[in-house]
């Protein structure tokens, strides 16, 4: 929100302290005219407020993660699409970012991106286009907080401008977009032509008095004013043309004090007035009058807005009263929830709530929070929770605003406090799981378990109660001992008629009590027996009488027990209704009433001893015995069980175990054995262990021991040129042979693609071999050979009749030739006759001879710039691009193919480009162009006056300065960094000063300079010569050398000792001489001097003659020639390399000569020259008699020309200015050419 204020000042205006105020005073006369710029207003929603601008600036600090040549940072804010924009300076990587330094923080709440293609240097591809970014600011250029992000999000060329906005009131120094993707599959090259910055203004809004309004008054002249009077009234009005006025606000407003010694200031709403949206000015009238009618002048009137900042969300902290544990709250308990806010604001009245669910429970809202008349940052409420309230709490809504209206800004939904309480208004649930039972026992297993949300597990405990009602007043005091759950045993009757209590508190205080269902009662019980009882013998059917085993369904039970107590039988655990009394002497026989079903039963008994209160005993150890009345059951399984000529081991596998056979060998107690020589079978009785009794029959049949026989037919006997199948007939089943197929039990096919014979052997089921042969010599699959006779591809001129030159064929038998198509000597075009042959086998082949029907001449291709092709390591390969001609096509230039994949920018070398075009004659011409990649160079620092430097102690240490160039960038001794800081002038010794400099390819070099603090004055040495010293590479160094003198020994020159050892002149570098001197008193003092080893210029090489050369069909090759000189080498001619290898002046074509030469620092050029050899076509002898004489045919040209430079020369060797005197030939000659 924007607030204007107008400030009434009687003698002089005191600017506020507020830092987000900006305060404009001008002077005012009587009703005077002044008007302020309304380009900074703009009516959103019929309200005005201040106008967002953009606030780059191009001179200001820009700098990037790296720089395409010549495309800087700063190119990206010059308000200029037409000029280059800003480039990474690499293809390989991303991200790449571009940075804005405002110099001082700066609240950014939106920024715009365009690409132009209309922009300089080649960037107006898409797939240079941003695509995927983030845009980030910072304070200090170290730490950075995204503020928004785009994904997939294209920056096209010539798109609308497109602007962005964020949410954003923190201010920064620094912002940055961060390009992390682009619109290219194969390279990282991104580009920015323009991109704004939006804020809002801190220039303010000028009040400007208006043309015409020259009077001044002095300051505070209030005439016929008395101090008494507070009947002033302001008038302040507004108007977009000057002539019709409104008031700001309909109110006046009233001096309440003395005016002439006190500021009055009045708020006026901006808002409540619409700004006009067409005019550039608004005219400001001000006019101040007492109600009484007395003349006031007035000195000055201020104008004043404010931004005002929303309110700024910072948290929503919980804190509760809950006795036992403050991260938990119950019902009843109330729950402090303070909201805080990141800057203090003045909080308004009864607005302020904030709405929460506490676990499912949802839309629940805070009290309202109290509002303020001074700033606070935080303000607490409390919130009774009610029952049935479970749960985390999480904020859903924030309706909070400031006494302007403003609403809260930085709250997200849902929002949960880092500190959470959980809400837990529910008891625990207590249940015995294993409770009193109502009859008497002789003792209780007692099981307790809680169930709780929120359980506290050393809350729990039991104890004993006299009633069934537990609460406080029980004594309990018995912990659980597993957490939710307590298990426990009463065996006596110390607590009987007592009920058992239970009482558990969770985390959040909730309190349950539970009692037992049933009072205490325990009672005494029948001694236990303690053997288990036994089968009756003669019920004992199994091979022995204690093996418990019988197939007798109700069996009798014997045991021992007390005398004349009752006895009980239980099976499993489960009571029967068979029952009787003990002996005098201590024993009992019962026979079962009920079946046994087959399988084990366990059988026990209990005992009940005769007199008062006594119980049934528990049951006794139980006795297990096996009922089986299921006879035994036998499967037989053989080995081997496929045909053997051996023996066989018949398994003999039981449904249980049996008792001892004759004859056969016991594997397990269901697995029994024997070995059979012979084909047999057998019956058996088997029994089981229980006496149970079977018959079981065994039969073995698969014993054989006779050889099979077999068979061979073929499926073809005449000559054939398929596979032959031969097919094996045998007496009886056989292992099917390695390649053979089985097809039926005694048949088996093979399939023969050769002639062969062979002889093998044949295995029945069993084992027995026997030996079986075939022979296949009927098989021919080898081709006819065709041999075309003539050429092929067969080139004929249009018109021109087609002789069929014919073709034979060879084959081992014999074979014959067919032929098929027909050519069309009337049209341009391709065409195939095809030749079959055939022999006896029925094998064929084909070949096919081309028939090409030509119009003439082949395409010309024109290079266009440069070639050689020069670009320095690590900027993009830009496409020159070609035109190509042809003499019957006319423009082939959009059927030009260029291959330019073997360009690698980042590696310093020599790459060809290859341009190919074919006419529709099927005429192709190919010409190349040569790319050099070259290395940039290093930055080149020269210091300035004297190193070393010498400066007696106590003198001020006088930086000398130093001047830095670069092949690339030039000029870069701004961006020099000087570190001085080790020099201390209060003590004599050697001192460091550093020089570094950057380049925008990102080299960095560094020179030092020595500085001697001396009680009295260093030698001085003087280099001689340049410095830098520049020599070529493999060119012998030579020293320059140097003098010295001094204030005390005078001339030292001969003393001076130089080191050159580094200097390696046949590497390319940047190498140090040193030159050193020590004068009487020991001041030593060292002046460096650069030596640059540098390649040198590469060699010129200039073509003699034309380029390109134009020959006829059959004309022989004659070298031109060329020249070669460098700037170092000199003349070069005589070591130059020519390869003409290529020109074939027997076919019409495109060809190229290359000429390669190389100075003595290993540079080499290249340059080719075009030799385009073209068919010599005669005219038809019947050429229409009308057209010739409509048309004038011209035999020859003859021309002079002064321009020796192929590049001034069309593809067909015409000159392109007048330099050239053409002269046409009337004459016909016998055969004219065009």
């Amino acid at each position: 929100m924007k607030k204007i204020k107008i400030i009434l000042t009687a003698v002089f205006f005191l600017t506020a302290t507020n830092i987000f105020a900006e305060t404009f005073t001008t002077p005012f006369t009587d009703p005077a005219n002044y008007t302020f710029d309304s380009s900074k207003i703009e009516i959103v929603n019929g309200k005005a407020q201040l106008r967002k601008v953009d606030l780059t600036d191009v001179g200001a600090n820009i700098t990037a993660s790296s720089t395409y040549s010549a495309n800087e940072p700063k190119d990206a804010f010059d308000d200029n699409i037409t000029r280059k924009g800003w480039g990474n300076g690499s293809a390989s990587s991303l991200p790449a970012w571009l940075r804005y330094d405002f110099g001082a923080p700066q609240i950014i709440t939106s920024y715009s991106l365009y690409r132009s293609s209309q922009q300089e240097g080649g960037w107006n591809n898409d797939t240079y286009a941003p695509k995927t970014w983030t845009l980030e600011a910072s304070n200090d250029a170290s730490s950075w907080v995204v503020l928004d992000t785009q994904t997939n999000n294209l920056i096209l060329n010539n798109q609308p401008k497109q602007v962005f906005n964020f949410t954003n009131t923190t201010p920064y120094r620094y912002y940055r977009i961060n390009i992390i993707d682009n619109n290219s599959t194969s390279h990282s090259w991104v580009n920015i032509t323009e991109m704004e910055f939006f804020g809002f203004p801190t220039d303010g809004i000028d009040i400007v008095k208006t043309a015409g309004d020259s009077e001044t008054r002095p300051i505070a002249s209030f005439d016929g004013f008395s101090t008494n009077d507070a009947s002033l009234d302001l008038r302040f009005q507004i108007s977009e043309n000057g002539t019709d006025w409104m008031y700001w606000n309909a109110p006046s407003w009233e001096v309440t004090t003395d005016p002439q010694n006190t500021m009055e200031e009045w708020e006026v709403d901006a808002f409540m007035f619409a700004f006009p949206t067409v005019s550039k000015k608004i005219f400001v009238k001000t006019f101040l009058n007492s109600k009484e009618g007395k003349n006031i002048d007035i000195d000055e009137i201020t104008i004043r807005y404010t931004l005002k900042q929303p309110p700024s969300f910072e948290s929503i902290s919980l804190a509760s009263n809950n006795a036992k544990n403050s991260n938990y709250a119950k019902e009843g308990d109330n729950i402090s929830m303070t909201l805080e806010l990141e800057k203090e604001d003045i909080w308004k009245e009864n607005y302020n709530k904030a709405t929460f669910s506490i676990g499912d429970t949802a839309g629940l809202q805070t009290p309202n929070y109290s509002g303020s008349t001074t700033p606070k940052y935080r303000d607490s409420v409390n919130y009774t929770v009610q029952a049935g309230e479970n749960g985390n709490i999480t904020f859903t809504a924030l309706d909070f605003q400031n006494t302007d209206d403003m609403d809260i800004v930085n709250f997200i939904s849902p929002y949960n406090p880092n500190s959470n309480i959980t809400v837990d208004t529910i008891s625990p649930n207590i249940n015995f799981t294993d409770d009193v039972e109502t009859n008497p026992a002789s003792s209780e297993s007692i099981r307790i378990s809680v169930e709780d949300t929120n359980p506290d597990m050393a809350s729990y405990e039991y104890g004993y109660s006299p009633d069934s009602i537990c609460d406080f007043t029980d004594t309990y005091g018995n912990a659980f001992t597993t957490g939710l759950t307590t298990s426990f045993t009463l065996t006596d009757g110390t607590h009987n008629g007592e009920y058992i209590c239970v009482r558990a508190e969770d985390m959040a205080g909730n309190v349950a009590y539970k009692a037992s269902a049933n009072p205490i009662n325990i009672e005494e019980t029948t001694a236990t027996p303690t053997e288990a009882p036994d089968l009756d013998s003669d019920s004992d059917t199994g091979v022995s009488d204690t093996d418990n085993l019988t197939y007798i369904t109700q069996p009798t039970i014997t045991g021992a027990c007390i005398p004349r107590s009752e006895v009980k039988i239980y099976i499993a655990g489960t009571a029967t209704a068979d029952t009787g009394t003990c002996t005098t002497t201590g024993n009992f026989e019962i026979k079962l009433s009920q079946d046994l079903a087959d399988g084990d039963h366990d059988i026990s008994f209990t005992q009940k001893q005769n007199g008062p209160g006594y119980q049934e005993s528990n049951q006794s150890p139980t006795l297990t015995i096996t009922m089986e009345t299921v006879d035994p059951t036998a499967s037989f399984s053989y080995n081997p069980s496929s045909p053997t000529n051996g023996s066989v081991t018949v398994t003999m596998t039981t449904s249980e175990e049996i008792q001892e056979k004759t004859g056969w060998t016991k594997i397990s107690d269901t697995e029994y054995t024997k070995v059979v020589t012979q084909n047999e079978t057998d019956s058996l009785s088997i029994a089981d262990m229980a006496g149970n009794k079977s018959l079981v029959v065994y039969t073995v049949d698969n014993i054989d021991t006779a050889p099979p026989t077999a068979t061979v037919s073929y499926s073809e006997t005449n000559l054939t040129n398929q596979d032959v199948i031969v097919t094996m007939t045998t007496s009886e089943e056989i292992t099917t042979p390695a390649g053979w197929t089985q097809t039926s039990p005694t048949t088996y096919t093979k399939t023969v693609s050769q002639n062969e014979t062979n002889t093998f052997n044949i295995e029945d089921l069993a084992g027995n071999t026997t030996s079986v042969s075939y022979d296949v010599a009927n098989i021919d699959k080898e081709v006819p050979v065709i041999i075309l006779n003539g050429s092929n591809p067969q080139e004929i001129l249009v018109n021109q009749v087609y002789t069929e030159e014919g073709a034979s064929c060879t084959d081992n038998s014999s074979c014959t030739v067919s032929q098929t198509g027909t050519v069309d000597t009337t049209t341009v075009g391709t065409h195939t006759i095809t030749y079959t042959a055939i022999d006896p086998a029925g094998n064929t082949t084909t070949e096919t001879r081309i028939v090409n029907v030509v119009a003439g001449d082949s395409p010309v291709i024109t290079l266009n710039g440069d070639n050689p092709q020069n670009i320095t390591a690590g900027n993009p390969y830009t496409e020159l691009g070609a035109t190509a001609n042809d003499t019957e096509d006319g423009d082939l230039t959009g059927s030009i193919s260029i291959d330019s994949s073997s360009v690698d920018t980042q590696n310093p070398g020599t790459y060809t480009v290859t341009y190919t075009v074919t006419d529709s004659s099927n005429n192709t011409t190919s010409t190349t162009r040569e790319v050099q990649v070259t290395s940039n160079t290093n930055p080149i620092i020269t210091l300035n006056g004297s190193n070393p430097q010498e400066i007696l102690v106590g003198q001020a240490y006088t930086e000398l300065g130093a001047t830095a160039n670069d092949a690339e960038d030039g000029d870069l001794t701004s961006s020099i960094v000087i570190d001085a800081t080790a020099v201390d002038t209060t003590t004599a010794g050697s001192y460091t000063v550093t020089y570094t400099v950057t380049d925008n390819d990102s080299n960095t070099v560094t020179e030092n300079r020595t500085v001697n603090v001396t009680t009295n004055t260093s030698p001085v040495i003087t280099l001689s010569g340049s410095n830098p010293q520049t020599i070529i590479l493999n060119q012998a160094y030579t020293e320059l050398g140097a003098t010295a003198n001094d204030a005390e020994d005078g001339d030292l020159t001969s003393s001076i000792v130089i080191d050159a050892t580094a200097v390696d002149i046949t590497t390319q570098g940047s190498y140090t001489v040193t030159y050193t001197v020590t004068d009487n008193d020991s001041n030593t003092v060292t002046e460096n001097r650069t030596v640059n080893v540098v390649s040198g210029s590469s060699p010129v090489i200039t073509l003699t003659g034309a380029n390109p050369q134009i020959l006829t069909v059959g004309d022989a090759y004659t070298e031109l020639g060329a020249n070669a000189n460098d700037p170092e080498d000199g003349d070069l001619t005589s070591s130059i390399t020519t390869d003409s290898s290529a020109v074939n002046t027997t076919t019409a074509g495109s060809y190229t000569v290359n000429y390669t030469v190389s100075d003595s620092a290993g540079n080499t050029t290249t340059e080719t020259r075009t030799v385009i050899v073209q068919n010599n076509n005669n005219n038809n002898n019947n050429q229409n008699t009308e057209n010739t004489n409509k048309k004038k045919k011209i035999s020859s040209i003859r021309f002079t020309c002064k321009d020796k430079k192929a590049t001034n020369y069309d593809p067909f060797g015409r000159h392109k200015s007048s330099l050239c005197k053409y002269v046409e030939q009337a004459t016909k000659p016998t055969n004219p050419t065009t």
